[in-house]
C-alpha cells in the first residue's frame, strides 16, 4: 500500500508512513485523477476533521497529483 500525505493545496506528496496511522478516521472511496479510477482510502483527523492521508493499492505515480 502505497500512502500519500495531503498538502494544503489538496496535491499528494508520498508519505514516510508504512502502515496506515492510527488516530484518523478512514474512508474507503473510489476518486477519479487525471482520468484513472482509483480505490483510495482517506485519512481524516479525528480532532480537526481535516483530509490528511490518501492510502491506495494502486500503482498509478499519484505523487504531485491534485484531488
Amino acid at each position: 500500500m502505497k500512502i500519500y500525505d495531503v498538502c494544503n493545496d489538496y496535491s499528494l506528496e508520498l508519505s514516510e508512513h508504512t502502515e496506515l496511522p492510527a488516530g484518523y478516521r478512514w474512508l474507503e472511496r473510489e476518486v477519479t485523477i487525471n482520468g484513472q479510477y482509483v480505490k483510495a482510502k482517506l485519512g481524516y483527523d479525528k480532532t480537526h476533521n481535516e483530509l490528511s492521508f490518501f492510502a491506495t493499492y494502486s500503482e498509478a505515480k499519484l505523487d504531485g497529483q491534485y484531488i
